[in-house]
């Protein structure tokens, strides 16, 4: 006998779907401004994508960033919400608009240098350097923001 495409735990996975979608839209941040929660969720998506199993926007990793600052010391969100900043802010000048209304590939090329180990490491000498980085990734001749120094 062949399972029904309606069956009991299609329902139940459609009434599941639906109550996640009620509250995703229910959802409201604390830390963050409206704007914040979707630059976050934006990025968290670009870092980890839905594929065959949910991406971060789905997982609502954004609510969950914005929980951790809510209940964070000042010192500590304040570098974070500066941070959001700083994207929005070099989105701004290489593009013309905000990281979130800027395409996926420019959100990338914005996003690539930033990601690199040095950056990550903490050297904020070749962070605040980044646009030495050229959109395909390559240096532009100097000390950059990736992992090398050329001379």
């Amino acid at each position: 006998m062949a399972r029904s495409a309606d069956g009991p735990c299609d329902r139940a996975r459609g009434r599941l779907a639906t109550a996640r979608a009620a509250a995703a839209a229910a959802w409201k941040p604390k830390a963050l401004t409206a704007h914040q929660a979707e630059t976050v969720a934006t990025i968290a998506e670009l870092i980890i994508e839905q594929t065959e199993t949910a991406g971060a926007r789905a997982a609502r990793v954004h609510e969950f960033i914005d929980e951790v600052h809510y209940d964070d010391e000042p010192a500590t969100h304040n570098k974070f919400f500066n941070g959001l900043s700083w994207v929005d802010q070099r989105s701004r000048s290489r593009y013309g608009v905000d990281f979130i209304k800027a395409t996926p590939d420019r959100q990338v090329e914005l996003l690539t240098p930033i990601s690199r180990p040095a950056v990550i490491a903490g050297d904020r000498q070749r962070f605040d350097r980044a646009e030495e980085v050229e959109g395909d990734g390559g240096c532009s001749g100097r000390s950059c923001c990736c992992t090398c120094t050329v001379t």
